[in-house]
């Protein structure tokens, strides 16, 4: 992640951590569109335009650690796909509307290469709070719908409390409550869904992203490129058991999600936004890590 000065917000430091991964997508898009047989598909398109001004303002060492590292990525997919395609090969970016974690897909002879590109971190999906269920395939159901019901109950219990506040930084002294309440009712709605073991799968299929490749580029304080990793995330095992709890802090909170395939990942509850909504959800997300589980050994490309 890029440095940020002290006095920037959280808000700040993601835009920027944000715009940065962009910019890593849309150099290593730039490199595939040279490959003779690749095709981008519109949306790529449009997302190539949209980055360019992100690609642009980068440091001029992140920026030579990006292209390089580009570079080198694309080297490993065309190893990965082979050079011999009847058909064109189709690169899609994903939006962040799309379901699971990959934020490049490759489409090449009826096979399907997802990737997720990081840079200087391995977080897992972003998940909001009212979406959980909704995002892990269970949109519309009732668990669902009890689920947003149980937030609603208590993000109106904060918008009680805070009064006429517009701001959450008006109101600090009343965010670790709203959290507790958040990751309290989450974890009810989890231990109360139905069907267990095909929660703990589609729950862990959202959040890790088991079917991807995840690529990992790590730089130094000095924005030169210290390490590029591949991880296979398609050889980890699919639990079938979940076990939710929450973890009180002095200013947070998180929801603990503990997996019987060895997994333990901590969802960190945090504004999305400085603005406190009149009504309908609060811009609430989860900050969401691996605290424990074994990852395959690595594809190492640099470092």
């Amino acid at each position: 992640m890029s440095t940020t000065p002290a006095s920037s917000s959280p808000d700040a430091v993601s835009t920027k951590s944000n715009d940065n991964g962009r910019a890593l997508e849309s150099l290593i898009t730039t490199e595939l569109e040279k490959v003779e047989f690749i095709e981008l598909t519109q949306r790529t398109l449009d997302a190539q335009r949209r980055d360019d001004p992100k690609v642009k303002v980068l440091d001029l060492n992140l920026s030579k650690s990006f292209q390089k590292s580009a570079k080198l990525i694309t080297d490993w997919i065309i190893s990965e796909i082979g050079t011999n395609h009847g058909l064109a090969v189709e690169v899609d970016r994903s939006s962040d509307n799309d379901a699971g974690v990959a934020d490049i897909n490759i489409t090449y002879r009826d096979k399907l290469l997802p990737l997720s590109v990081k840079h200087n971190h391995d977080a897992l999906s972003h998940a909001r709070p009212y979406s959980l269920f909704k995002s892990s395939g269970f949109g519309k159901s009732t668990s669902d719908t009890a689920h947003r019901d149980a937030l609603a109950k208590a993000c109106n219990s904060f918008r009680l409390k805070a009064g006429s506040a517009k701001l959450f930084s008006e109101v600090a002294n009343l965010l670790p409550e709203l959290y507790v309440d958040v990751c309290q009712a989450c974890t009810k709605s989890i231990e109360t869904f139905p069907d267990q073991s095909l929660l703990a799968e589609k729950l862990f299929s959202f959040l890790v992203g088991p079917g991807c490749k995840k690529v990992i580029v790590r730089t130094k304080s000095t924005h030169t490129l210290k390490r590029i990793e591949i991880f296979d995330y398609s050889a980890l095992k699919k639990p079938t058991k979940v076990t939710p709890t929450f973890e009180k802090r002095t200013q947070s909170a998180s929801l603990v999600l503990v997996f019987d395939n060895g997994w333990e990942i901590d969802l960190r509850v945090h504004s999305a936004s400085s603005l406190i909504s009149v009504n309908g959800q609060l811009s609430l997300k989860f900050d969401v890590q691996r605290k424990a589980g074994i990852l395959p050994d690595p594809i190492v490309l640099f470092g």
